[in-house]
């Protein structure tokens, strides 16, 4: 069973089973199958008006509700941490 049937049959490994198609890419970049990419997502949305960019959002531990939000593969609260006294804040897709 190849990695999209595992994860339309039981999700993937954090037992996400909405939006195959993230998840899809997600698994790809994370075995490394699409070179192209630098090893991170980038995740927009476009309509008849504008197009939005969005930090990609993952569990950091399965069950928990604490989230890792990343922004073309910056880690948005590692890397950049609190500007003065304020967290960077963006939309972002799980």
């Amino acid at each position: 069973m190849n990695e999209i049937q595992k994860i339309i049959k039981d999700g993937d490994k954090y037992h996400r089973t909405g939006r195959l198609p993230l998840l899809a890419a997600e698994a790809l970049v994370e075995e490394n199958k699409l070179d192209d990419v630098g090893g991170s997502l980038s995740i927009g949305l476009a309509d008849k008006i504008e197009f939005r960019l969005y930090a990609h959002v993952t569990p950091i531990v399965r069950g928990s509700p604490a989230a890792k939000m990343t922004f073309n593969g910056i880690d948005l609260h590692d890397e950049v941490g609190l500007v003065g006294h304020h967290m960077v804040a963006i939309n972002g897709i799980a």
